[in-house]
C-alpha cells in the first residue's frame, strides 16, 4: 500500500473551492431557498379573445345630456294659440243663439214630417180606390172609364211619390238639425276650455305651459276639439243627405208635370 501524503493547506482549500462550485452549478437556485416561490398564475383565457380597445381619437365623447329645462328644443310648445276673452264669449253667444235656432228649426220639421206623412197615406188610399174603380170598369167593360181612371190612377202614383220625398226631405232636415245643434254644443264646451286655459296664465310662457294644471287643461282642451271635430263631421254627412233628399223632391215634382 501506498501512503498518501497529507495535502497541504493551499491543496485543501483549492480542492473545497472546486467542489462548492460544482454544487452551485448542479442545484437550481431555488434549492438554495428554503420557501419555494410563487406560482405564476394562470393564463386568462378570455383575455385573447376580448379585442383591443379603439384608439381614444377613434370613439370621439358623446356629450352629456342637457335637461328639459336648458334645452329648448325639449320645451313644450305653444299647442293652442290664445284667444281674447271677449272674442271667445262673442262666440258662445253665437253658438248658443244657433243652437236654440236648430232646436226650433228641429221642432218645426218635424211636425212637417208628420203632416206629409198623412197626406201620403191620404194619398195611397185614394190610389187603392183608383184601382178598385179600374177593376170595377174593366169588368164592367167600361173602355172610355177604364182609361180615365188609369190616367188618374197615375197622377195619384206620381203625387204619392212627391208627398214620400217631401216626407224624406223633412226627416233628413230633422236630423240636419239636430246635428247642428250638437255642433253648437260642442263648439260652446270648446270655447269654455279655452277660456280655463287662458285663465290659467300667459301661455307664451314656458314655465306655465310645463306645470300640471296647464297641461290637463291642455288635455280637456284637445278633447273637446275631438268631440268638436266629430260633431262637424255628423253635420257634414246629414247636410250631404239633406242635399240627396231635396234632389228627389224635386225630381219627383217635375214628374208630376211629364
Amino acid at each position: 500500500m501506498f501512503a498518501v501524503a497529507p495535502l497541504s493547506a493551499r491543496w485543501r482549500a483549492a480542492v473545497l473551492m472546486a467542489v462548492c462550485v460544482g454544487v452551485a452549478v448542479a442545484v437550481p437556485v431555488h434549492a438554495q431557498d428554503a420557501t419555494p416561490p410563487p406560482a405564476e398564475p394562470p393564463a386568462d383565457s378570455t383575455a385573447a379573445a376580448t379585442p383591443a380597445a379603439p384608439a381614444a381619437s377613434a370613439m370621439p365623447a358623446l356629450a352629456a345630456p342637457l335637461a328639459a329645462d336648458h334645452d329648448s328644443a325639449l320645451v313644450l310648445p305653444v299647442l293652442f294659440e290664445p284667444r281674447p276673452a271677449a272674442a271667445i264669449e262673442a262666440e258662445i253667444q253665437l253658438m248658443t243663439r244657433l243652437q236654440a235656432e236648430s232646436l226650433q228649426r228641429f221642432t218645426d220639421f218635424k211636425q212637417r214630417e208628420a203632416n206629409k206623412k198623412a197626406q201620403a197615406e191620404a194619398k195611397k188610399a185614394d190610389m187603392a180606390n183608383a184601382s178598385q174603380q179600374i177593376s170595377l170598369a174593366k169588368k164592367e167593360k167600361r173602355a172610355a172609364d177604364q182609361k180615365a181612371l188609369e190616367t188618374q190612377r197615375r197622377q195619384l202614383d206620381m203625387q204619392q211619390r212627391f208627398l214620400a220625398r217631401l216626407e224624406d226631405l223633412y226627416g233628413a232636415r230633422v236630423e240636419s238639425e239636430q246635428a247642428t245643434a250638437d255642433y253648437a254644443a260642442a263648439r260652446i264646451a270648446e270655447c269654455k276650455a279655452e277660456l280655463k286655459l287662458n285663465n290659467l296664465g300667459v301661455l307664451t310662457s314656458p314655465a306655465i305651459r310645463k306645470s300640471a294644471a296647464t297641461r290637463m287643461a291642455l288635455n280637456e282642451m284637445n278633447d273637446a276639439l275631438k268631440l268638436r271635430a266629430g260633431r262637424m263631421a255628423t253635420a257634414a254627412s246629414k247636410e250631404q243627405a239633406l242635399v240627396n233628399k231635396r234632389q228627389a223632391a224635386l225630381d219627383a215634382f217635375d214628374d208630376m208635370f211629364k
